[in-house]
């Protein structure tokens, strides 16, 4: 019997064994299928340019909305920029405008395509020093670049001499391609265009030459080298110095015999009318431009009942240029400047029709329903052909108010004066415009969502310009 018994025991054991055996076998080859997958980066702003390189100095390849998710192929030597894919191609985002998701270990190193920092300066970052969130459109004022083949070679899928043929593009001075990226290697620099009926493609920069589009602005071509100048409004000079015959540049304004010109660098400067001439927008062919007749559909996204996404179809009745808002909101404003008070406010994604420029080339003069009013360039996206847009000296407009910054709760009181009534409480932080102060400006007056009173002109801090708040009080 206690044979019978050691022998069960035996076999119990045994089959443990071999059950904790096969455990361990079928759970190797488990561990052994670990696939490395692809870290993203989700957009964390209401909207964001992905750039042909890493910095504000490349071109933008493509503005997603926030929410869109981009696999990351590589990341920049300073840690912060992102090389990522999208449906336009690959392009390059600011991480602090971004959400990390997966595993960065395995993420490469990648070198920042050292042609578009020499070619794709024209570039204008946003107010108050913005990297590239939505505050920062890259051309400002739709004045873009693109690029003409000078001498004849064959037109590459990839950016490598013993990449395959994509045709040949003969010498075409009448032409100027879109471009979408850009690249060094084999120790060529090498520019990827928009070839109409072809697609994309990878030409050599040497054999090519960068030009204005055209579709924001005239465009001169010079006769003659000429030193830039500071011109009659005192802009100018500030950051090239010349410019020589043959090159083209946008032509922002005329006055007394001067031509005001920008470069490609986003340099401006001032040249006499006799050492260049106006570019016959009939002898050059620009794809990318809208036509002025153009109506467009836009597609707009929102939200259901049902919390899925939604879209619907709307057909725009904008003929000629246009301002697509690229940002959360944007003030339209009374004149050409953010001291001038505010018309209306509009929602990122607005279609306003443009109507002119400021002297300066940044304030862009917009229509809507709100009628006229004037819109800071950084913050927009300008399409269509607005090359008989006039430049608008007049812009002044109603010099906005000052207004008072809480720091802490307060009180509004009916008079100023600490015994004669409250009319309520104002919770910091907030800012509210100041309509009136007392002579001896102890006390200011402030209109507010609980009505209009009087608040201690110690625990405010008034912004603006001072000179503009009325005395009424004593």
């Amino acid at each position: 019997m206690r044979r019978h018994v050691r022998l069960i025991l035996l076999v119990l054991v045994s089959a443990i064994s071999v059950m904790s055996l096969v455990g361990i076998a079928s759970a190797t080859p488990a561990s052994q299928d670990a696939r490395y997958t692809t870290p993203v980066v989700v957009v964390n702003t209401s909207f964001l340019n992905i750039r042909t390189g890493p910095g504000v100095q490349y071109s933008v390849l493509i503005t997603v909305v926030g929410g869109t998710t981009l696999p990351v192929l590589g990341i920049a030597p300073d840690g912060v920029w992102f090389q990522v894919s999208t449906q336009a191609g690959v392009g390059w985002l600011n991480s602090q405008y971004g959400l990390p998701r997966g595993n960065f270990q395995y993420v490469p190193q990648v070198q920042p395509p050292a042609v578009i920092q020499a070619a794709f300066v024209p570039s204008f970052t946003g107010a108050a020093g913005s990297e590239d969130s939505a505050t920062d459109v890259g051309f400002s004022s739709g004045r873009v670049w693109g690029l003409s083949v000078i001498v004849g070679h064959d037109l590459h899928t990839t950016a490598s001499i013993a990449g395959k043929g994509a045709g040949f593009l003969d010498a075409n001075n009448g032409m100027i391609y879109a471009v979408t990226n850009a690249a060094f290697a084999e120790g060529v620099a090498w520019v990827q265009i928009n070839v109409p009926d072809v697609g994309l493609g990878w030409v050599e920069q040497s054999k090519s030459i960068f030009r204005p589009y055209g579709c924001g602005f005239s465009v001169v071509q010079m006769n003659q080298d000429r030193e830039l100048s500071v011109g009659p409004d005192g802009t100018g000079g500030d950051k090239d110095k010349s410019i020589s015959n043959g090159q083209e540049a946008y032509l922002l304004d005329i006055k007394a015999g001067l031509y005001k010109i920008e470069l490609m660098s986003g340099g401006i400067g001032w040249v006499d009318s006799m050492s260049l001439t106006i570019r016959d927008a009939s002898t050059v062919k620009t794809p990318s431009c809208v036509s002025a007749a153009t109506v467009a559909t836009v597609t707009m996204e929102g939200t259901g009942s049902s919390g899925e996404g939604v879209q619907a179809s709307t057909t725009s009745a904008f003929a000629g240029a246009y301002v697509v808002v690229n940002t959360g909101y944007l003030n339209i404003r009374s004149g050409a400047g953010a001291q001038f008070s505010t018309v209306a406010s509009v929602p990122g994604g607005t279609r306003l029709g443009a109507v002119g420029f400021a002297p300066d080339g940044v304030w862009i003069l917009v229509a809507g329903d709100f009628g006229r009013g004037w819109v800071n360039g950084d913050y927009v996206l300008f399409r269509g052909d607005a090359s008989s847009l006039p430049v608008i000296r007049e812009t002044a407009g109603s010099t906005a108010l000052p207004i008072a910054q809480l720091t802490r709760t307060i009180t509004l009181y009916a008079a100023p004066n600490l015994t004669l009534g409250v009319v309520g409480t104002l919770n910091a932080p907030g800012e509210y415009t100041v309509i009136g102060r007392t002579a001896d400006s102890l006390w200011v007056q402030l209109t507010s969502p609980v009505g209009i009173g009087w608040v201690q002109a110690d625990f405010v801090i008034v912004k603006g310009n001072t000179a503009l708040i009325p005395v009424i009080g004593s």
